[in-house]
Protein backbone atom coordinates (compact mmCIF):
# COMPACT_ATOMS: atom_id res chain seq x y z
CA UNK A 1 0.00 0.00 0.00
CA UNK A 2 1.23 3.78 -1.17
CA UNK A 3 0.13 6.36 1.24
CA UNK A 4 1.32 9.66 1.09
CA UNK A 5 0.05 13.23 3.03
CA UNK A 6 -0.06 16.80 1.62
CA UNK A 7 -0.58 19.86 3.80
CA UNK A 8 -0.35 22.68 2.01
CA UNK A 9 -1.70 26.46 1.38
CA UNK A 10 -5.05 25.12 -0.56
CA UNK A 11 -5.84 22.21 1.87
CA UNK A 12 -5.35 22.03 5.23
CA UNK A 13 -4.51 17.59 4.64
CA UNK A 14 -4.75 15.89 1.16
CA UNK A 15 -4.28 12.06 2.07
CA UNK A 16 -4.16 9.68 -0.89
CA UNK A 17 -3.85 5.68 -0.10
CA UNK A 18 -3.54 3.12 -3.07
CA UNK A 19 -3.90 -0.68 -2.32
CA UNK A 20 -3.43 -1.39 -5.55
CA UNK A 21 -2.24 -0.02 -8.63
CA UNK A 22 -5.10 -1.44 -11.08
CA UNK A 23 -7.24 -0.25 -8.97
CA UNK A 24 -8.80 3.44 -8.84
CA UNK A 25 -7.72 5.26 -5.58
CA UNK A 26 -8.95 7.27 -2.86
CA UNK A 27 -8.71 10.78 -2.03
CA UNK A 28 -9.43 12.43 1.59
CA UNK A 29 -9.49 16.15 1.73
CA UNK A 30 -9.66 17.66 4.68
CA UNK A 31 -10.80 21.00 4.25
CA UNK A 32 -9.25 23.82 6.82
CA UNK A 33 -12.48 26.16 6.78
CA UNK A 34 -11.19 28.95 8.50
CA UNK A 35 -11.07 31.51 5.66
CA UNK A 36 -12.52 29.32 3.04
CA UNK A 37 -16.39 30.76 2.60
CA UNK A 38 -17.33 27.69 0.12
CA UNK A 39 -16.51 24.18 0.43
CA UNK A 40 -16.91 22.28 -3.08
CA UNK A 41 -17.17 18.41 -3.63
CA UNK A 42 -17.94 16.18 -7.13
CA UNK A 43 -19.70 13.33 -5.94
CA UNK A 44 -22.35 10.19 -7.40
CA UNK A 45 -26.38 11.92 -7.09
CA UNK A 46 -27.93 9.03 -6.17
CA UNK A 47 -25.73 6.79 -3.67
CA UNK A 48 -27.19 7.20 -0.44
CA UNK A 49 -24.19 8.28 1.82
CA UNK A 50 -22.79 10.38 -1.68
CA UNK A 51 -25.09 13.33 -2.46
CA UNK A 52 -28.11 12.59 -0.49
CA UNK A 53 -25.73 12.59 2.32
CA UNK A 54 -24.21 15.90 1.81
CA UNK A 55 -27.15 17.68 1.53
CA UNK A 56 -28.20 16.58 4.38
CA UNK A 57 -25.18 18.97 5.87
CA UNK A 58 -26.14 22.08 4.07
CA UNK A 59 -24.89 21.20 0.90
CA UNK A 60 -26.39 21.74 -2.94
CA UNK A 61 -25.69 20.57 -6.13
CA UNK A 62 -24.51 22.63 -8.84
CA UNK A 63 -26.86 23.73 -12.00
CA UNK A 64 -24.49 22.85 -15.44
CA UNK A 65 -23.91 26.67 -15.85
CA UNK A 66 -22.94 27.31 -12.78
CA UNK A 67 -19.90 25.09 -13.29
CA UNK A 68 -16.52 26.75 -13.57
CA UNK A 69 -13.83 26.07 -15.76
CA UNK A 70 -12.09 24.34 -12.87
CA UNK A 71 -15.54 22.16 -11.77
CA UNK A 72 -15.41 21.44 -16.32
CA UNK A 73 -11.95 19.89 -15.85
CA UNK A 74 -12.90 17.81 -12.88
CA UNK A 75 -15.89 16.10 -14.64
CA UNK A 76 -13.80 15.20 -17.81
CA UNK A 77 -10.71 13.95 -15.57
CA UNK A 78 -13.41 11.73 -13.83
CA UNK A 79 -15.28 11.30 -17.80
CA UNK A 80 -11.64 9.49 -18.15
CA UNK A 81 -11.30 7.62 -15.51
CA UNK A 82 -13.97 5.79 -16.69
CA UNK A 83 -16.89 7.62 -14.34
CA UNK A 84 -20.08 8.12 -15.74
CA UNK A 85 -20.78 11.16 -15.40
CA UNK A 86 -24.78 11.59 -15.87
CA UNK A 87 -24.76 9.82 -12.55
CA UNK A 88 -22.16 12.67 -10.55
CA UNK A 89 -22.76 15.87 -9.28
CA UNK A 90 -20.68 18.97 -8.38
CA UNK A 91 -21.75 20.26 -5.14
CA UNK A 92 -21.15 23.65 -2.76
CA UNK A 93 -22.13 24.48 0.64
CA UNK A 94 -21.54 27.99 2.52
CA UNK A 95 -19.21 27.71 5.42
CA UNK A 96 -19.62 30.97 6.75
Amino acid sequence: MEITAIIDGSYRYLLRRVWDVNNPQITFIMLNPKGYPIASLSTFRDIPWNSPFYWKLGFHVLDESELTAGFQQIRLQKAEAGLPIADRVIMQCELG
